[in-house]
């Protein structure tokens, strides 16, 4: 008899549950395209995002976070809208906070654009723009779909890039 009062010992077993079946990568990505995605984008489009919004605050990255434990690397770009022109009333909220201007965010962009790291916007749910990133191997949306080979978490740009050899030191055209 088990320990609740009033309990019966069964010994017919329970019914087999259906299996439960994992989404289709296209579901999956589906589903991202509404909730959250990414898409890569060259510096002149990084630049014109900028120039769209009134809110931009740097902050460590998150993947570099859960991928090293490291927050040394202020690779996000959190984005976003002052309709009302209200967020420099409240300097105390955003006093622990690094706040910057168009000017100065687009330089971070065209340092880390030096540095080769890969510009990507994101969506909170889709249409909203939440932020821009600067990618490197340790970016969770690269892991998972590039070296885990999962399904697409961020998407390519419009354009097409190719490489100019002649700028390439070090390596010569196979």
């Amino acid at each position: 008899m088990p320990a609740i009062t009033g309990m019966t010992e069964t010994t017919e077993a329970a019914p087999a549950e259906a299996p439960i079946s994992q989404p289709s990568d296209n579901e999956i990505v589906a589903r991202r395209k509404v909730t959250h995605f990414g898409q890569v984008l060259p510096i002149e489009d990084v630049e014109k995002v900028i120039d769209m919004t009134d809110s931009i605050t740097r902050m460590p990255c998150g993947c570099r976070f859960i991928n090293t434990g490291k927050t040394d690397k202020r690779y996000c770009f959190g984005l976003g809208m002052d309709k009302w022109a209200i967020l420099g009333k409240y300097p105390d909220a955003s006093s622990s906070l690094e706040v910057l201007d168009r000017a100065e965010a687009k330089r971070f962009f065209r340092h880390y654009d030096q540095e080769g790291l890969v510009h990507s916007v994101w969506t909170g749910i889709t249409p909203y723009v939440m932020g821009l990133c600067n990618c490197d191997r340790d970016c969770g949306a690269y892991k998972g779909y590039i070296e885990k080979r999962g399904s697409p978490r961020f998407f390519r740009a419009e354009y097409i890039c190719q490489v100019d050899w002649t700028c390439v030191r070090g390596v010569s055209p196979a």
